[in-house]
């Protein structure tokens, strides 16, 4: 009990000496707690995915190759079908995109504000 006791009265003694020496006013101890939150910190990352979803909202899809074999069985009649098509979007299908991934970028801003 009594080495107990001894132990807490030193680490008093050192905590105290330290929290002498580094006195902080309360703006100091609120910017140290902002910058080394872990909850902030996520929304750093739903940003720049944010951000990459926008660049992306605007991109065109790409084109697709498909390739079609028939008469694989026959050696002399095999027939090949190779396809080529690009998705053409019609009726403002990518502003929409692009103005919901504004929006999206926007309210994870609001809520890191």
């Amino acid at each position: 009990m009594k080495t107990f006791l001894l132990l807490f009265t030193l680490l008093h003694i050192c905590f105290q000496t330290i929290a002498a020496q580094n006195s902080h006013s309360l703006s100091d101890v609120l910017a140290l707690t902002v910058l080394n939150n872990p909850e902030l910190d996520a929304f750093n990352y739903d940003l720049r995915a944010a951000d990459a979803g926008l660049l992306q909202a605007g991109i065109l899809p790409n084109p697709e190759l498909s390739v079609e074999l028939e008469n694989i069985d026959s050696p002399r009649y095999i027939q090949t079908t190779f396809l080529l098509s690009q998705l053409i979007e019609l009726g403002g299908k990518r502003k929409a995109r692009e103005q919901l991934a504004k929006c999206e970028r926007s309210k994870i801003a609001l809520d890191y504000e």
